[in-house]
């Protein structure tokens, strides 16, 4: 089975050549990119973006999706942005930011995937206040539709990702926009299914494993009910067993570790080792 496997950086190291090693050790020649040395890929200068997107192609590694933090911010007319706190990690981003700095995020996202001869782009929908509210595209539709032509004009496609923090993160939720498609204002699924037992809501496995079959991108980490926190994939509560033996298409799919388990390379490692015993 020839399954596609990455990994994002900085849940390997800080350190791209740290991060690079770890690839090689074990295997897999694609990685995903969110921040280098603690900072954000879009706060990052482009002459140091393009020093080590040199670097990967000389390990011969890809960079299979540039996970940006695109629309993980408040939307203009969301004043609760003033007294945000979070314990989430933002890796490096405030979400306070105004309109004509969201602009310029977008520019640089384009040329960061440019730079990294990348054509997939992560974003997210808008951080959420209380309830979710699905209509978070209007909110933000001038600089949503900004993303998505200057996207197309260079070939590359967006991916919205389901995130607790946001308005697209219960199962409900995703249903709700990709049940009936497979996307959303031409913004692909990229789904996590981590994040979703995160919610700790109901959650149909025979609904979750049909919004599996719309994505070609998925994120995997497993979530313990009993410890309350990300661990090793495998040893949650998310049955992975069941749902990878229910999948289509999975050569066609791309599986991303993100563990969530504070850099420690020895669950990643475990985790790796548990989906590649059942996947072969």
């Amino acid at each position: 089975m020839n399954t596609r496997f990455s990994i994002i950086n900085d849940e390997i190291s800080n350190d791209l050549n740290v991060c690079v090693d770890y690839l090689c050790s074990e295997q897999i020649n694609q990685v995903d990119l969110r921040s280098i040395n603690g900072v954000n890929l879009l706060d990052m200068d482009e002459g140091i973006l393009k020093q080590k997107a040199a670097y990967l192609r000389q390990k011969h590694i890809k960079v299979g999706m540039i996970v940006s933090p695109l629309f993980k911010w408040f939307a203009q007319s969301d004043s609760t942005g003033n007294n945000f706190v979070t314990n989430f990690d933002l890796h490096g981003f405030n979400p306070k930011i105004t309109t004509e700095k969201k602009i310029q995020y977008i520019r640089k996202v384009i040329n960061v995937a440019k730079i990294f001869g990348c054509d997939k782009i992560r974003i997210f929908s808008l951080i959420r206040d209380g309830e979710a509210n699905l209509d978070f595209f209007s909110y933000e539709q001038k600089i949503y539709d900004y993303l998505l032509v200057q996207s197309k004009d260079n070939y590359i496609s967006i991916y919205l990702e389901n995130e607790p923090m946001c308005n697209l993160s219960k199962i409900d939720e995703i249903k709700m926009i990709y049940g009936k498609s497979i996307t959303f204002h031409d913004m692909k699924l990229l789904l996590d299914v981590g994040s979703i037992y995160f919610t700790k809501t109901k959650i149909d496995v025979g609904e979750l494993i049909g919004l599996m079959n719309k994505s070609t991108y998925i994120h995997l980490k497993d979530y313990s009910y009993l410890n309350n926190k990300y661990v090793t994939i495998g040893d949650g509560n998310i049955p992975y067993k069941k749902i990878f033996s229910s999948l289509t298409d999975i050569n066609q799919k791309n599986f991303v570790f993100e563990t969530h388990t504070q850099q420690d390379l020895s669950i990643l490692s475990k985790s790796i080792q548990f989906v590649r015993s059942i996947l072969g």
